[in-house]
């Protein structure tokens, strides 16, 4: 039920440079956004597009067409003119006109049909570092707010930088740092596909180990869906849906795999128990997981083109999957205290024991952890870096984890390789006992 519902909240992702919107429905201030794009050198190229979603058949007397405002200001000019509280509609809508970049007429007769306005029309703001705001402004309050049946607007504006890039500046390098992971997936999985192979035939699996690699092929497909998504966006500003999506849904699985990895075995899946069925709190934990990831998920991709937002996880989004990640941290020191509880009655002398769950908590805690302090540590950062830092960053503690915890399930020295079993689990004491020094 969780996945039909995020598989719908995804369809409302409009993440481009291309940006096409059915229902432009002006709020009290007269303002409808459009969409953003970063430009280093304040260089843009724009093609805009308008029409009506249905031919309006009773205009009022006298209003023969629609006048409106195409504008384009830079964010810092826009904040400053949105946080005034004591300035009424109108003279917001007119200082949002007098401090815009660019300002392009648009006067919308009453039927439907294309009209192109702009067409491949360069805008340059002094070779400066411009955050573009894209809105349409109704300064004259003609259209929804007057006339709640007025249709909608549709727009398909196209923008791209100087070098007919689709990519927003804080999405540049993104493509290619995709491309350099694919290489050292290839390389990873070529210098171990023995090792892997050899451990998918064993009779006896260590299942761990499998599920550590499953998670790596899966981050693995995520990387090369969304590399083929990014060419395609690249040449187009829209990308492809489907692969897009495929490729979220499958970075969530990866995250869950990991996520009920880490907190099984902490529970003493392994070695205390020989399977999942028999951790006593498996149901609700793997519940809580599964909603964890979902929310998670749901919240990334909803109204990504938020006008506040700066990353995936900016604002409302960040603070809610954080407060999750809390939580999954404490599911993570509970069972840690319970297994340590239960080491310390059956034998505790067992130092090795311990320090294998210590170590594995701490891995589960930077996995954890890691989200809300990248999350933090960006708010110092300039905006138009934080995309591609949260990107970088979240890839790269993800993988560093899985290949974290294959050598702690591979090690030959450690006690998950002396205790581990999948037969029997361990009832009133450890199956060997430490061998002695």
């Amino acid at each position: 039920m969780n996945y039909f519902f995020l598989l719908f909240l995804l369809i409302l992702r409009t993440k481009s440079s291309r940006f096409i919107e059915e229902k432009h429905h002006f709020d009290k201030e007269a303002i409808s956004f459009i969409g953003k794009f970063f430009s280093i050198n304040g260089k843009i190229t724009l093609t805009l597009d308008i029409d009506l979603q249905y031919t309006y058949l009773n205009p009022p007397k006298g209003l023969k067409y629609l006048d409106l405002n195409f504008i384009m200001i830079d964010y810092e000019y826009y904040n400053v003119i949105v946080e005034k509280k004591d300035i009424n509609s109108v003279e917001r809508c007119r200082r949002m006109l007098h401090n815009s970049i660019y300002i392009k007429e648009i006067d919308i007769i009453f039927e439907k049909k294309k009209r192109i306005f702009l067409h491949k029309k360069e805008i340059h703001n002094n070779d400066n570092p411009t955050l573009w705001y894209f809105l349409l402004l109704d300064c004259n309050f003609h259209t929804h707010h007057l006339f709640p049946d007025f249709p909608f607007i549709i727009t398909d504006l196209t923008v791209t930088d100087d070098t007919s890039s689709h990519f927003s500046y804080e999405e540049k390098f993104i493509l290619q740092f995709f491309s350099i992971l694919i290489l050292i997936f290839i390389v990873i999985f070529g210098i171990n596909f023995k090792l892997i192979s050899k451990e998918f035939r064993r009779e006896e699996s260590n299942y761990h180990i499998l599920l550590c690699y499953i998670c790596l092929l899966i981050k693995f497909l995520y990387i090369c869906l969304q590399t083929i998504h990014l060419n395609i966006y690249n040449n187009n500003g829209l990308g492809s849906w489907t692969l897009d999506i495929t490729s979220i849904v499958l970075w969530s699985v990866s995250q869950y795999f990991l996520a009920s990895l880490i907190l099984f075995t902490i529970a003493g899946w392994g070695i205390f128990y020989r399977s999942i069925l028999q951790y006593d709190y498996l149901y609700p934990t793997t519940i809580i997981v599964f909603l964890i990831q979902s929310v998670s998920l749901v919240l990334t991709e909803y109204n990504e083109n938020s006008i506040d937002k700066f990353h995936d996880f900016d604002g409302r989004t960040g603070s809610v999957i954080t407060i999750s990640k809390f939580f999954f941290l404490v599911l993570i020191l509970f069972s840690l205290n319970k297994i340590m509880t239960k080491i310390e009655k059956q034998n505790s002398s067992n130092k090795k024991l311990k320090d294998f769950y210590l170590n594995l908590a701490i891995i589960g805690i930077l996995y954890t952890m890691s989200f809300p302090i990248l999350c933090f540590m960006v708010n110092y950062i300039d905006y138009f870096y934080r995309h591609k830092i949260i990107i970088f960053s979240d890839i790269i503690m993800q993988v560093l984890c899985v290949i974290a915890l294959l050598r702690m399930f591979g090690s030959k020295t450690n006690a998950f390789s002396e205790y581990s079993m999948y037969v029997d689990p361990l009832t009133t004491e450890c199956p060997r006992k430490e061998k002695s020094k």
